[in-house]
Parts: structure tokens; sequence; C-alpha cells
């Protein structure tokens, strides 16, 4: 470091060994700052080098968020629309209660009932029965 250096004036201006002094110690202040810069220079390299896979992790992140959204927001979308099947559900099901307490309904249950059994069930008992009449 450089030490207070007091100038000594001559006659016509300061003294060669002090100007000279003056500049050596001026040189190595030079290189050590240029040293010092140098190293904060490498410092900030590796910083750099070390934080590069971490900020690449972090735009990965920021993706998957923004997907993971988009996908909260499907999904919010499907809730919404079993929320209303839900209720409609329930609507169905309070008329049909209501119809199994009307007499009327009653008898047109019945008759699907029957034309139910007539049309899809007894193809199968017939086929059935023929079935089991040839393996006998």
């Amino acid at each position: 470091m450089m030490n207070a250096l007091a100038l000594r004036r001559r006659l016509f201006g300061y003294s060669p060994d002090d100007v000279a002094k003056l500049m050596a110690d001026r040189e190595q202040m030079f290189v050590q700052a240029n040293h010092r810069a140098g190293a904060a220079e490498g410092q900030l390299a590796e910083l750099r080098a070390s934080f590069q896979p971490l900020i690449e992790e972090s735009g990965r992140k920021d993706q998957q968020i923004a997907s993971l959204q988009g996908q909260i927001g499907e999904l919010a979308g499907r809730l919404e629309a079993m929320e209303e099947q839900a209720v409609e559900l329930d609507e169905l099901r309070q008329q049909l209660a209501e119809m199994r307490n009307d007499p009327i309904s009653q008898l047109v249950s019945g008759d699907v009932t029957f034309k139910f059994l007539v049309t899809e069930v007894a193809p199968v008992i017939k086929a059935a029965e023929e079935s089991a009449a040839a393996m006998l």
C-alpha cells in the first residue's frame, strides 16, 4: 500500500526519487486492483455457472405451473358441468318419486315392464328353451 509520502519540493519541482516512488506505488496499486478485478470476474463466472442450472430449473417449474393451472381450469370446468348434471339428476329423481305415487304413472309403468318382458326377455328365454331341448 502507499505510505503517506511527503513530496519534497526542490527549486525546479519535486524530487525525482519521490516522484519515482509515487509512480511505483501507483503501479503496484493498479496491479493489485487488476488482480482483484480478475478474481472478482472469476467468481462472477463461477456463480453464473452454478446459477445457470437453477435458472433453467426455475423455467421448467414455471412451465409446469402454467400447465397445472391449465389443468386446474379444465377440471374446474368439468366439475361445474358435473354439478349441473347432479342438479338435473336430483330433479329427475324427484320427478320419478312423484310419478311412482301417481296411479296413472303406475299403470303406464306396468305396461312398460310388460313390453320389456315381451320384447327383450322372452326371446332370450325361448332361445334357452330351444338350446336345452336340443341338448336332450
